[in-house]
């Protein structure tokens, strides 16, 4: 029977961690896109917990504090313990990708178009994905169409092979069958897991989960598949966090 440790060192290994972006999440989950402060004494037990070495998450803090993302105040019971919390800066940018990380339906759901350019118009600032020089797949709900630029629909039951490797990198799904892998274990794992472990398992799945919904390639690939493994692992993902 897999422990909660077990889930921890499977969830940590998936992806190179970086600490200052794992801070991040952290402090964004902790508040929902508001506010929170956490006390230095906790991120240093959680992340520890998680396996990231002092050093690492104090050059982290620092970092984050020097860039303008955190904040940090005097807790009131204890004047030596500092508290760390998400500036205005830090949560209008949790807050632009909020919904994006929590929803559970899909983004973009009327579907893609495909774009294609003319002339000066490609250097042109477009939203979406670049797939040749002058061609973009663009979500169509954020498609402007343009007098010089020709947009055509996406049969998703006919998007060709070549297309989707074009902009989606293989480790995304590789990425995504580890997540599943482990979210598989969580029921076992998790039976008789203290909180601390929970609270580290939440951070792990929530990151890794977080760094996928930011692509939107990752909302292509759901919206055309699904069944596909990105579909399976935001389905079981948004269906975890509701109880870890």
């Amino acid at each position: 029977m897999p422990s909660a440790n077990d889930s921890i060192q499977e969830l940590a290994v998936i992806e190179p961690i970086k600490v200052w972006s794992l801070l991040i999440t952290l402090l964004g989950d902790l508040g929902h896109a508001d506010q929170e402060y956490m006390s230095g004494k906790k991120i240093r037990t959680l992340l520890s917990h998680i396996g990231i070495q002092p050093n690492a998450i104090r050059v982290a803090l620092h970092r984050l504090k020097k860039e303008g993302w955190i904040v940090t105040s005097k807790a009131s019971n204890d004047g030596r313990e500092v508290m760390y919390a998400l500036s205005t800066k830090g949560l209008d940018e949790t807050r632009a990708v909020y919904e994006d990380v929590y929803r559970s339906d899909i983004k973009y759901a009327d579907g893609w178009k495909l774009q294609i350019l003319e002339g000066r118009a490609s250097s042109k600032k477009t939203h979406g994905l670049p797939v040749f020089n002058h061609v973009t797949l663009v979500p169509a709900q954020r498609c402007d169409v343009a007098a010089d630029a020709m947009t055509l629909d996406l049969d998703k039951n006919a998007v060709p092979t070549w297309l989707l490797q074009r902009v989606l990198a293989s480790e995304v799904f590789l990425v995504a069958d580890r997540i599943l892998s482990a979210l598989s274990k969580l029921d076992e794992s998790l039976a008789q897991a203290s909180v601390l472990d929970r609270a580290a398992v939440r951070l792990l799945v929530l990151h890794l989960w977080r760094r996928l919904a930011l692509r939107d390639s990752t909302w292509l690939h759901i919206w055309l598949y699904d069944d596909g493994v990105l579909s399976q692992c935001h389905q079981n993902v948004t269906r975890r966090l509701g109880s870890i």
